[in-house]
């Protein structure tokens, strides 16, 4: 069920209570071939963070903030202050630029907004692979991890990324 992190391997945790924002999010993962195979449809308690780090070991997190704005954000803050920290990307149904500000501020690496378009999504991931991976270029396999959901899959995969600076990276 679980990637590892060895062979530059992403894990990664999607909490998203929204149910509308995670069958989009879904959706486009899945048109740009990461298939979702398990995700957290509530917010866990901040504290729960740290034992789902323990025992599964993602090092992304994605996390919807806007079914409950202070809960989003205290979660990407806990998971932020977490060792080794997981790159964290906050979800939301609008690119506020106040809400970007303050999910940055509490420890978001990435923020992405309604309607998921694939090119924001793939390089997003490409800059996280980046990040989580420290610049190396191996195939990347990814798994969402958490409670199974109903229409869950095994897992998901990228192809590799290049591992010098893009565009994409001063945006």
């Amino acid at each position: 069920l679980f990637s590892t992190q060895s062979s530059g391997s992403l894990a990664a945790l999607l909490i998203c209570p929204n149910q509308v924002v995670h069958e989009e999010l879904v959706a486009a993962l899945t048109r740009l071939g990461h298939t979702p195979s398990l995700d957290v449809a509530a917010y866990p308690p901040p504290r729960a963070l740290a034992e789902v780090v323990e025992a599964r070991r993602p090092n992304i997190f994605f996390i919807e903030i806007g079914t409950d704005l202070r809960q989003g954000l205290a979660l990407i803050a806990g998971a932020a202050a977490l060792s080794p920290a997981p790159a964290v990307v906050a979800v939301h149904s609008s690119g506020d630029p106040d809400l970007i500000l303050r999910a940055v501020r509490q420890g978001a690496a990435e923020f992405l907004f309604r309607p998921f378009q694939a090119g924001q999504i793939a390089a997003a991931l490409e800059r996280l692979a980046r990040l989580v991976l420290k610049g190396r270029s191996d195939s990347l396999s990814c798994a969402m991890i958490g409670v199974p959901s109903k229409n869950a899959s095994t897992e998901w995969r990228s192809t590799p990324t290049p591992s010098g600076p893009s565009d994409s990276e001063n945006t």
